[in-house]
């Protein structure tokens, strides 16, 4: 990049910033008498896991520190990190790019709210729920129907045990990528049982249960490092799924001047060891060494200097109109519909997969990329897999999963609407408003692998 782009990109970021940070100082001042007196305002959750015990309250303390503070940014952020490192065997990214490039090319951005709104559920109910324990045997239903195409699949144990694994160490691994104070043993410890007891609700192919969870939240790491740390075999459609996930997240988010930026953002905070796996080139070497101590300063101020969000995702999504839904809807489905041409002309002629077969398929017409996962026998099973109002499965009424939210903690009041973040440029609002408040880990459990 020439001087010139350099300053012209540097202005981009700058007058971006500088019109976020204006929405943003609105939005936190935008408090009325009774929220600034709310005696949980302040940093309500840490005083509350504070009190609590891990071995004996596990469930309260993860729900405490993943289900406030999250937004649309953050979810899909996390999402584009997470995911990749499930599909890095040839199994993972068949059963996910299948011949056409499934969900992730055809409805990316639905797949990614469908994806979130399983895991909140789970994560605000916890494992022991009626409500958490239906929305993972629907889960296990996806995969054995996608197992009759994919046979074997779904059937390594090692698998599961990662992906739960993962998601009980992300946010320890997040704040010493980004610099910043660990979580506290107490919440290592609730992490660790909180996952032993969702792990022994999912089932592996032929209804298999899930085996070999490590007794502690120190071989959580190690089975992931260990995991991660095995040499597996390039397969150009785990490239594609990859390419795909980072792809949605900078297609929905930074404008189009910004992509660039958006690409190293993800790799940055990527693993280096899937990078290399799916053959997608690293980072620069500047953004490695900056962009995670830019998360990092960024985190350390909202922790210093903001409150603590009063209402979870599930009670914010609850509290939206029906126009707010239908506009959130609609706006996934104009994503979903414009990212295929985008990804195609991004990826068709990659210069290192020029003549493999998928790569040489993105050639085909926008049209022969949909996938069929979402008709016949497995749209009721999607309906199912979606659990909260407003996203492609919609129960009943949208108090059946949450009747109400009857007052967990007191003097809980209305968030401003995750809808609200749709009508501002979302990129640098996204980075700022959803940082670490509750230290929330944003993780995308065992279902992204290779449900839909």
């Amino acid at each position: 990049m020439n001087a010139a782009a350099h300053l012209q990109a540097r202005t981009l970021i700058e007058v971006y910033v500088h019109r976020n940070t204006c929405l943003i100082s609105t939005h936190h001042n935008r408090k009325d008498n009774s929220e600034k007196n709310n005696e949980h305002a302040k940093k309500w959750i840490r005083e509350k896991i504070g009190t609590l015990d891990a071995h004996k309250d596990y469930i309260e303390i993860w729900k405490l520190s993943s289900s406030y503070g999250l937004n649309d940014f953050m979810q899909n952020f996390i999402y584009a990190l997470s995911f990749p490192n499930f599909v890095v065997t040839d199994w993972g990214a068949k059963a996910v790019w299948r011949e056409d490039g499934g969900k992730v090319l055809a409805l990316s951005t639905s797949r990614v709210e469908q994806t979130g709104s399983a895991n909140a559920l789970w994560w605000y109910f916890g494992p022991n729920d009626e409500r958490t324990i239906k929305s993972v045997e629907n889960i296990n239903n996806l995969h054995a129907h996608w197992a009759k195409q994919y046979p074997g699949a779904f059937s390594y144990n090692e698998d599961y045990v990662y992906v739960c694994a993962f998601a009980a160490i992300t946010i320890h691994r997040l704040e010493v990528k980004i610099g910043v104070p660990d979580i506290s043993e107490k919440e290592k410890i609730a992490s660790h049982l909180f996952w032993r007891d969702m792990a022994k609700l999912f089932r592996a192919e032929n209804d298999q249960p899930i085996t070999g969870y490590p007794d502690s939240f120190e071989g959580l790491v190690k089975f992931c490092e260990d995991y991660e740390s095995t040499p597996r075999p390039f397969f150009e459609r785990a490239n594609l799924v990859v390419s795909a996930l980072h792809g949605q997240f900078v297609f929905r988010f930074p404008p189009p001047q910004l992509h660039w930026f958006g690409h190293q953002l993800i790799r940055a905070m990527s693993l280096p060891t899937t990078l290399k796996t799916v053959q997608i080139d690293p980072p620069d070497p500047m953004a490695a060494e900056i962009l995670p101590k830019l998360m990092g300063y960024i985190f350390w101020q909202m922790e210093e200097n903001s409150d603590d969000p009063t209402d979870a995702y599930i009670e914010e999504r609850l509290q939206m109109s029906s126009d707010d839904k239908a506009r959130i809807r609609a706006e996934h489905k104009e994503l979903d519909a414009r990212f295929p041409e985008h990804f195609i002309s991004k990826y068709k002629n990659d210069a290192k997969l020029v003549g493999c077969p998928y790569h040489a398929m993105l050639t085909a017409a926008d049209s022969d990329f949909r996938t069929g996962s979402d008709q016949g026998s497995l749209e009721e099973l999607e309906r199912n897999a979606g659990v909260l109002p407003g996203q492609q499965g919609t129960c009943e009424t949208d108090r059946q999963f949450m009747p109400a939210c009857p007052g967990s903690y007191p003097g809980t009041s209305p968030s401003i609407l995750i809808a609200q973040s749709l009508q501002t440029p979302s990129f640098y609002v996204g980075i700022y408003r959803s940082m670490p408040t509750a230290r929330a880990p944003f993780l995308f459990c065992l279902h992204t692998t290779e449900a839909e």
